[in-house]
């Protein structure tokens, strides 16, 4: 069983904190029936039941940037009926030491799978049953896959790094959708630190997004490296890196799309040439940990929110909020015991009182 631990922004005296804890099981929410009618383009609700609300709805002319100015700072009213949340377990699947479940529409067949990697085998889950539809040989597998539709032939492709046996030796594997090895290539990456996993996110704004993990970005047709920053951000001074746009397009020559945000500092990237930029970093130095990225203190800028680990000393544990741009700590630094693990910081306004909450998984020994 897992333990969350929930913290106030600010954090000042009388944070309140609250403890939740969590099993693994996939469940449904209940829903309450809304009478469907014109949608009004203004009200914050979905009143053709649609989906679609207000200018995200093409009724009111779907122009997602006008949209973006409506929802910043706005506290959204409360739907006309408040249904009681009811959640009832549907399936279950068991195993050891798994890793982040992903879902995803993966076989073209219209329906969600559920893919992790378990035991050094992936399997990818039927959504609705959790029947296990496919699964690959066993592997050294090392953290977590990424799944998306890189070729845009209308199924998903997986991604998972394979570990060799020694620091740094590492091999990036492409899995089609009914799990037929497309290539291995060996790529090195620097880390010490395993179950760290991939992740996809498309960088250039191109329409193809690239594979990364920590410091390394490639491309997913042909696991090709197109930025390394070696030991800038690696397994010694990061867990998790996190892609965001952080940066308006414009602040430097590589800040065109996507930053990449790990070990307390923030990087512009350019896929195209190889090239980086150190944009911003946390003032109080570098510190190993996972990252979210959030607009922190409302100021319609985004700011990054990050889980520290403990050095070989056991200094430098906690967890705060930071400015990218100037580095300036926005959050007193919470430490206490049982806050060293590698939860990444879930933020959000959990009670809806307008101010954000984060939730971050501790240790229970």
């Amino acid at each position: 069983m897992s333990k969350y631990r929930t913290v106030r922004r600010g954090m000042g005296g009388g944070a309140r904190e609250r403890l939740l804890r969590s099993g693994f099981a996939l469940c449904l929410a209940g829903a309450c029936a809304v009478a469907a009618g014109a949608e009004i383009c203004d009200d914050c609700a979905d009143d053709d039941g649609d989906g679609l609300v207000d200018c995200y709805d093409p009724d009111c002319g779907a122009d997602p940037v006008a949209c973006g100015a409506m929802f910043l700072d706005r506290v959204l009213p409360a739907p006309d009926c408040a249904p009681a949340l009811r959640l009832r377990e549907l399936w279950r699947a068991t195993g050891q030491e798994t890793s982040i479940a992903l879902v995803g529409e993966v076989d073209g067949d219209a329906m969600p799978e559920v893919v992790f990697e378990s035991l050094s085998t992936i399997y990818v889950l039927d959504g609705a049953t959790g029947s296990i539809e496919r699964a690959s040989p066993r592997m050294n597998f090392n953290g977590h896959p990424a799944i998306g539709d890189v070729d845009e032939d209308g199924t998903a492709e997986i991604f998972v790094e394979r570990f060799e046996g020694a620091q740094s030796q590492f091999s990036l594997l492409r899995f089609e959708h009914d799990l037929s090895l497309t290539y291995a290539l060996p790529v090195n990456m620097t880390s010490v630190e395993d179950q760290t996993g991939m992740s996809l996110a498309d960088f250039d704004s191109d329409g193809v997004p690239e594979v990364y993990r920590l410091g390394v970005i490639l491309d997913p047709r042909d696991g090709r490296v197109l930025v390394d920053l070696g030991d800038l951000l690696d397994g010694r001074d990061t867990v998790s890196s996190i892609a965001a746009d952080v940066f308006p397009d414009g602040t430097c020559g590589a800040c065109e799309g996507l930053e990449l945000v790990g070990s307390s500092a923030v990087w512009a990237v350019d896929p195209a040439s190889g090239g980086f930029e150190l944009m911003g970093s946390y003032a109080g130095g570098t510190v190993r940990g996972t990252h979210s990225v959030v607009d922190w203190n409302g100021d319609g800028r985004l700011d990054v929110v990050t889980n520290s680990l403990p050095g070989a000393d056991n200094s430098g544990q906690g967890f705060f909020a930071w400015d990218p741009t100037s580095g300036a700590l926005l959050s007193p630094i919470l430490t206490g015991v049982g806050l060293a693990s590698k939860s990444v910081p879930a933020v959000a306004d959990f009670d809806g009182d307008g101010e954000l909450e984060v939730a971050i998984q501790v240790m229970v020994l």
